[in-house]
């Protein structure tokens, strides 16, 4: 009798154990299918429209912005944080290049960079130094950086317009196809990306094993505002100036595009890097197919919200109890 019952429960719990991968390999599948509706839809919706040349390269431009940003958004929300930054440190990033524009783009790029790496240095700082959540941080720096934009582009900035080259599709796909590879080498095969999972899957756990915690949350913020730096070079190539409003909504957008690729909010081991690029090729295809039926902005934004909340309920990973560190 005892040998039947022990026998019958290995079989529930090899069923169980089946149902779980069956139900990741679902999950998994869910973002490529999502991809596949997305532009079938539109491309029947739109009569044709959606994957004309001329059309595929403004959903080009779309999807450049959003990668570049996700790219460096995906260390930190593998942590389980969130960084409600990106888009006002962008625009600071944006518009201390074209200040020093002078010097050459090059250096132009490389203070980019810099500035961004540096508020983002700073958001961790005060994340791990106050012991304040990272979404509450993020949101005031958003406020305080997004007054700084305004009172530095009162005057006006502009680049060269032979800086205008850089816009260019080839320019964007080796730039892309750069960033992509090396965040996939870092967050796959490095301690570092190991470890962001690891502190999104429970920090208190990752600290007895070892990882340096506030390290590890400085580092991935310092990458999320270099990358957003980068966002705000590119935009300010596009534009051709820095205005009050370079880099609204590229934060909303960027976590969009992560969840819709996948990527839960509580991070852990769930966390993929093939996130980014579903995410932002699915993310640019709706927005764009939105655009061609003719829907104003509050409507779009209307239509993202509720696929955000959507998305973020069927990917939040309710063994994780704390959503956002």
């Amino acid at each position: 009798m005892n040998e039947a019952t022990t026998k019958k429960g290995n079989a529930l719990l090899e069923l169980w154990s089946d149902k779980e991968r069956w139900g990741k390999l679902v999950r998994s599948l869910v973002p490529f299918a999502g991809l596949v509706f997305i532009i079938v839809f539109f491309q029947v919706t739109t009569g044709g429209k959606l994957l004309t040349v001329k059309n595929l390269q403004t959903i080009l431009n779309q999807i450049f912005s959003i990668i570049l940003g996700a790219c460096g958004m995906v260390f930190v929300i593998s942590q389980g944080n969130l960084d409600f930054s990106m888009g006002s440190v962008s625009a600071v990033a944006a518009a201390v290049a074209a200040m020093v524009s002078g010097a050459g783009v090059a250096v132009s790029l490389l203070i980019a960079l810099l500035v961004g790496a540096a508020i983002g240095t700073l958001n961790g700082l005060l994340h791990v130094g106050f012991r304040a959540p990272a979404n509450i941080v993020t949101l005031c720096t958003q406020f305080t950086f997004r007054g700084i934009v305004q009172v530095l582009t009162i005057s006006g900035l502009i680049i060269p317009m032979s800086w205008n080259w850089l816009d260019g599709t080839v320019v964007k796909i080796v730039v892309t196809v750069l960033l992509v590879t090396a965040t996939v080498i870092t967050f796959s095969y490095t301690k570092f990306g190991k470890y962001c999972k690891a502190i999104g899957s429970g920090g208190a756990a990752s600290i007895q094993s070892g990882v340096p915690l506030d390290k590890m949350k400085i580092l991935a913020f310092l990458l999320s505002g270099a990358t957003a730096g980068l966002c705000g070079f590119f935009a300010l190539i596009r534009a051709g100036s820095v205005a009050p409003t370079t880099g609204t909504g590229l934060e909303m957008n960027v976590l969009l595009a992560i969840v819709l690729g996948g990527m839960p909010l509580s991070g852990g081991a769930s966390s993929k890097v093939r996130a980014v690029i579903l995410g932002s090729t699915m993310l640019a295809f709706l927005m764009n197919g939105l655009v061609i039926w003719g829907l104003n902005d509050l409507v779009q934004q209307g239509v993202k919200g509720a696929i955000f909340l959507i998305a973020v309920a069927l990917s939040f990973e309710r063994g994780n109890i704390a959503v956002i560190k």
